[in-house]
């Protein structure tokens, strides 16, 4: 008997690897087993040996593949798969008794056969069983197809169809086109060798580096606003040693016909919150002011 349906399994692999990998169809035979290795950097497949590379339980309806060797790091993915003879190696002969196993055994290795075409069908090109009976799939003759394109005709047949051998640039393209590197091309393009250093640099830090810009002024252009462009400066109230006193008075001493407000509130806004705040609280009791020149300025609530 034979109640599977499958004749293969694939495992995704990534190092370090398990030792032991299940097989979920029935096999008759440990040579009916093959084990695959495959990669996604190009590589081609690489079949393992068995009894080096791997090892097999007894030929039963399921079975155990266990590694053996030290498989390929690089390996991302294990097929294994079965493969029966097309052969049929039985002798029934007239009159004799024939064991029962034996004649079941056959029967499921045609089984196994059929399940073999089937799946490798399934990864063939096939037309579609509603496309018209006339057509025909038969590939052009080796003499017609060489060096071209697999295509399909008006009718939806296979057809071989010439490659496109030029394409139409304009004569500073093709210039471009025709140089061997990426920095060649980009001096043909006019880009002096400074800014094809830029151009390579892999983020905004790398090129303000070559650009000049020093670690410290990198940090000032990274702020987002300009309370932190102050912190990164280090710019207070206190670190420019200015008095309250000395903040009203700029505000009054600038431009002549300015008021308070007008000139003295945005600078203190310039310089920090804590001086604003301290404004804010005493503008009440400062709301008129007489400098010197007897002149009198108001400051509105």
């Amino acid at each position: 008997m034979l109640s599977n349906t499958d004749r293969l399994i694939q495992y995704d692999l990534s190092y370090p690897f398990d030792s032991n990998y299940e097989i979920d169809f029935k096999y008759w035979e440990k040579a009916q087993i093959t084990a695959v290795l495959s990669f996604d950097d190009g590589s081609a497949d690489e079949t393992l040996v068995l009894d080096s590379d791997y090892s097999l339980t007894d030929p039963d309806d399921t079975g155990t593949l266990t590694k053996l060797s030290d498989w390929d790091h690089d390996a991302v993915r294990l097929t294994i798969y079965r493969t029966v003879a097309l052969t049929q190696e039985t002798d029934y002969r007239n009159g004799e008794a024939v064991d029962m196993d034996i004649i079941e055994q056959d029967f499921d290795l045609a089984v196994a056969r059929d399940q073999q075409i089937d799946e490798t069908i399934s990864r063939s090109v096939v037309w579609p069983i509603t496309d018209p009976a006339g057509i025909s799939n038969a590939l052009p003759a080796q003499s017609v197809r060489a060096n071209k394109f697999a295509a399909w005709d008006a009718e939806g047949a296979w057809a071989a169809a010439a490659g496109v051998s030029e394409v139409p640039v304009t004569e500073s393209w093709a210039a471009v086109l025709d140089d061997a590197t990426i920095a060649d091309g980009l001096t043909t393009m006019g880009f002096s060798a400074f800014i094809q250093t830029l151009i390579e640099d892999a983020d905004a830090a790398a090129a303000l580096t070559t650009l000049g810009f020093s670690a410290f002024i990198q940090t000032l252009i990274d702020d987002v606003d300009a309370e932190g462009a102050r912190e990164t400066l280090g710019i207070t109230r206190e670190t420019l040693g200015i008095t309250e006193k000395e903040i009203l008075m700029m505000g009054g001493q600038v431009g002549s016909g300015l008021s308070i407000a007008g000139i003295a509130y945005p600078s203190l806004a310039a310089l920090s919150d804590t001086d604003v705040a301290f404004i804010d609280d005493t503008l009440e009791s400062l709301r008129r002011y007489k400098p010197e020149r007897e002149e009198t300025f108001f400051v509105p609530a």
